[in-house]
């Protein structure tokens, strides 16, 4: 025969905190200018030139025109 689950209990103590976990990896950057981008940037970055709405994309470390 199936059995009844009894009544809730009380909360138990608050447990000790624990270990740090590992850092995360660097997140992307979106970076907004006027003009086409120069400089370093770090793959995955998203630049976006306001001025003439174009989006670029850093691969290999320099900055490319996206395509799509």
């Amino acid at each position: 025969s199936p059995c009844s689950p009894g009544e809730q209990g009380d909360q138990g103590a608050q447990g000790e905190p624990g270990a740090p976990g590992e850092p995360g990896r660097d997140g992307t950057q979106v970076v907004l200018g006027t003009e086409s981008p120069e400089g370093a940037c770090a793959d995955g970055d998203v630049f976006i030139d306001t001025a003439e709405v174009r989006f670029y994309s850093c691969a290999d470390g320099a900055w490319a025109a996206a395509t799509g």
